[in-house]
Order: C-alpha cells, then structure tokens, then sequence
C-alpha cells in the first residue's frame, strides 16, 4: 500500500517526501519527550510550528482588552486593505470615487482619515479627548511612524 496524497496540494509535499520510508500495515509508534522529562505539547508544538516574523504594529493591533472590531479594522489600515472608494473605482466596482461626505474628494486611506474636513474634525478632537498630541497627523504613514515610536513593550505612552 502506498500514500496516495493530492498533487495539487502543495502543503503536502514535504509531508509526502518524510513519508515515503514509511511502511504500512507494520506497527509503529511516535515518543516524544523530553531529555529526562515527561511528553509536553507546549514543546511539541514549539518544534513543529513554523516560526513568524515579528510585525512591529503587532502590539499595537492586538491586546486582550481590545473590543474585537477595532483591532481588525487597525489591522486593516496598517495593511492597507481597506475597501475604500478609490480603490473599489479602480476595481471597476463602483462608477464614483468621490467621498461621500461630499467635500469632492477621492475618497482614500489617507483622505478618509486625515485630509477630509469631516472626519480632520473628528480625529483631532479623539485626540484631544485622549490627550494625545501629535504634530503631523496628515497622513497615515507619518500616524503609524508615530505610533509605532509611542510603544514601549506592551503600552502605549502618549
């Protein structure tokens, strides 16, 4: 009996190549402890996850008292992923990227959040709200640089 895996999965193809010295229908087993020590699935899945590149805005985004939603959404922005009209436009999806609070704009990342009057106005004053002073909110790179310098281990210092 042979292994039989789909070709066109290419995830399984390291798996495949480990497992052509195995023969079935003999018995087998897996041990898996430490030197001098008991079995631990912490160290077994620390040695068989693949390890990650840390993402500096990771602490920002993510923290265990966040409402879901909203690291999502920052998520988003840092990734640059959002919806917005202009790259929908460019899609073909929709027929206007103008912004819909009417200013006359294109509406995208950095107009929706920093250069419409509108939401100028609401940011600047969640600022102030939070005491937060930041001198060049005009865009989103120069906000994520800032932010990313106000972040020392797990807190944000404003």
């Amino acid at each position: 009996m042979n292994w039989n895996w789909p070709t066109h999965v290419w995830q399984l193809r390291d798996i495949s190549r480990a497992c052509t010295n195995i023969h079935i229908g003999q018995r087998d087993a897996i041990d898996w402890r430490r030197v001098g020590g008991s079995f631990s699935f912490k160290l077994a899945w620390e040695s068989i996850r693949s390890s990650v590149v840390v993402v500096p805005s990771g602490k920002i985004v993510w923290f265990s008292s966040a409402i879901p939603r909203h690291p999502f959404c920052l998520w988003l922005t840092f990734q640059k992923a959002h919806l917005t009209l202009d790259k929908l436009h460019s899609f073909g999806i929709v027929q206007s990227s103008l912004c819909p609070s009417g200013c006359g704009q294109q509406e995208s990342l950095d107009h929706l959040f920093f250069e419409c009057a509108f939401t100028k106005n609401v940011w600047s004053k969640a600022l102030k709200l939070n005491n937060c002073t930041f001198a060049d909110a005009s865009n989103w790179e120069n906000t994520a640089t800032w932010a990313l310098e106000q972040t020392l281990g797990n807190h944000f210092h404003r």
